[in-house]
C-alpha cells in the first residue's frame, strides 16, 4: 500500500482531522483538499507540512498551489485514472462525512435520552449498564466497519496512484531541464486568474542572453547542457514556495505565490545579479574539445497579477517588460507596464 502502509489504525483519526481542518478553514471538502490534509496530518509527506506551516493564511488559491507542486497532473493516457480516483475519493469523503456525522448525532440522542429517563427513575441503573454496553458494543462494530471501508479503498487509491504518476511526472515536466512545462505554467495561471485569490502573485520572465552565440560558438548539444546548468541554478536562488517553469528556448518564468510588485522585482534582481556573478563550467565530451567556463546574464521582466487580469495578460506583460530589458542593453530587470484592460 505504499506510503499509506504504516497508517492502518489511524485511517479514521486521520480523515476526521482533516474534514475538520477544511471545516474550520471554511474550504469546501475536495479530495484535492483533503488528500493535502491527510497526507499532512499523517506525516507521510515532509516537504508539504513544511509548506503548510509557511504559509501565512490558507485559502483556496494557495491550497491549488501546493497541490500542484506535490501531487503531480496526469495527462490524456492516464486521465480516465485519475477521473477514476477522484471519483473514489469523493465517494470516501461522502460517506465518511455522513457517518462521522451520523455516528455522533445518534449516539449522543441516545445517551441523553437515557440520562434523562434514568434521572426520572424511569429505568433502572442496571438496565442502564446494560443499554451503555450494548451502545459501546455498537460504537466499535460502526467503527471497525468504517475504518475497514476506508483501508480497502484507500489500497485500491494507492495502486491506482502508483500507475499514472509515472505518466504524469512526465507530462508536467521539461524534457530537458525537469523543470515545470509550459502546459503545466498556463494552466496554473488560469486557474489562479479565475480564482477569488486574496493574496498578491508575482511573476517574474527570464531570458538568457546573447544564448545564440552559444549555440553557434559551441554547438547546440553545448546549449542544451548550459539551460540545464541555468535551470539547477535558478532553482537555487528562488524560495521554497515559488514555482518554477521552462517556457520555451532559453526563456523561464518563476510563479511568486503571495508577493507583491516591489517584491517581484527584489527577487528578480536578487536572481539576476546571482547570475552574473556565476561561473558556469562544462566539462569536455560531445562537441566538446576542452572544459569551458562559461559567464551568463539574463533580462528579465517583473510583473504583478492585478484583479480581474487573465493569464494570457499577465504572461505578455511580463514578457514584454522582458523584452525592454533586451532593449535596454541585457542584464537587467524591468517591471510591466499596469494593464490598460484588466
Amino acid at each position: 500500500m505504499g506510503k499509506y502502509a504504516h497508517l492502518k489504525g489511524e485511517i479514521s483519526g486521520l480523515s476526521r482531522q482533516a474534514l475538520t481542518r477544511l471545516r474550520e478553514e471554511g474550504l469546501p471538502a475536495t479530495p484535492d483538499y483533503f488528500q493535502i490534509f491527510f497526507e499532512h496530518y499523517a506525516g507521510v509527506n515532509p516537504a508539504l507540512s513544511r509548506d503548510i506551516h509557511a504559509l501565512e493564511s490558507i485559502d483556496e488559491t494557495s491550497l491549488d498551489v501546493l497541490y500542484q507542486r506535490h501531487f503531480p497532473a496526469v495527462d490524456g493516457q492516464s486521465l480516465k485514472l485519475q477521473e477514476e480516483s477522484q471519483k473514489m475519493v469523493a465517494l470516501i469523503l461522502e460517506r465518511l462525512s455522513a457517518t462521522l456525522d451520523q455516528f455522533g448525532d445518534d449516539r449522543q440522542q441516545k445517551l441523553e435520552s437515557l440520562k434523562e429517563q434514568v434521572s426520572q427513575g424511569h429505568v433502572s441503573l442496571e438496565t442502564a449498564v446494560h443499554i451503555l454496553g450494548d451502545e459501546i458494543g455498537a460504537v466499535a462494530r460502526e467503527y471497525g466497519k468504517m475504518r475497514s471501508s476506508l483501508q480497502e479503498s484507500l489500497h485500491r487509491m494507492e495502486a491506482l496512484r502508483q500507475r499514472y504518476e509515472e505518466l504524469g511526472q512526465r507530462a508536467r515536466r521539461d524534457f530537458l531541464t525537469g523543470l515545470l512545462n509550459r502546459q503545466v505554467l498556463e494552466e496554473m495561471l488560469q486557474e489562479i486568474c479565475l480564482g477569488e485569490h486574496r493574496h498578491p502573485l508575482g511573476l517574474v520572465a527570464m531570458d538568457i542572453d546573447n544564448f545564440k552565440e552559444i549555440n553557434d560558438t559551441y554547438g547546440h548539444l553545448c546549449g542544451d547542457s548550459v539551460l540545464k546548468l541555468f535551470a539547477r541554478k535558478l532553482g537555487e536562488y528562488v524560495r521554497r514556495d515559488d514555482l518554477v517553469f521552462r517556457f520555451g528556448g532559453e526563456e523561464f518564468i518563476v510563479i511568486l505565490p503571495q508577493t507583491n510588485l516591489a517584491a517581484t522585482y527584489q527577487l528578480a534582481e536578487h536572481i539576476r545579479r546571482h547570475i552574473a556573478e556565476h561561473v558556469f563550467h562544462l566539462e569536455a565530451g560531445g562537441q566538446l574539445s576542452a572544459d569551458i567556463s562559461l559567464r551568463l546574464t539574463a533580462s528579465f521582466g517583473a510583473a504583478s497579477h492585478v484583479a480581474g487580469e487573465s493569464h494570457e495578460s499577465l504572461l505578455a506583460r511580463a514578457d514584454q517588460a522582458m523584452y525592454a530589458s533586451k532593449r535596454a542593453g541585457r542584464n537587467r530587470t524591468t517591471i510591466a507596464a499596469h494593464p490598460e484592460h484588466p
